[in-house]
């Protein structure tokens, strides 16, 4: 597989989903996807017309908040790895929206 870049790249992972379409919006409820050491958990819309998105949910990392980083700032956050880790996953809350096309004003 080429990226758009060029270069060669793989990946494995899976994604799965229940959705409706009404009036060119999509609405996802469970929308997961998942690769090595990460997991994804969004519910939320795009529009098909105006290309905006709105999702919410969690990831959940085999990584501790720490280990996402090098030096000093993997340093700082070190005492902070067992308040973000819940049954040996690192879990954050994640946020995607995209406003969509923006018509050109003449």
């Amino acid at each position: 597989m080429r990226s758009w870049w060029g270069s060669r790249c793989s990946w494995r992972g899976s994604l799965r989903g229940d959705f409706r379409l009404r009036r060119a919006i999509i609405t996802w409820r469970n929308l997961g996807f998942q690769v090595a050491g990460a997991k994804l958990a969004l519910a939320g819309t795009y529009g098909r017309r105006s290309q905006g998105l709105d999702f919410h949910g969690k990831v959940q990392l085999q990584a501790k908040p720490s280990q996402m980083v090098t030096g000093f700032k993997s340093v700082l956050r070190r005492p902070f790895d067992h308040f973000l880790r819940k049954n040996g996953v690192t879990e954050l809350p994640i946020k995607l929206t995209e406003n969509g096309i923006i018509p050109p004003t003449a």
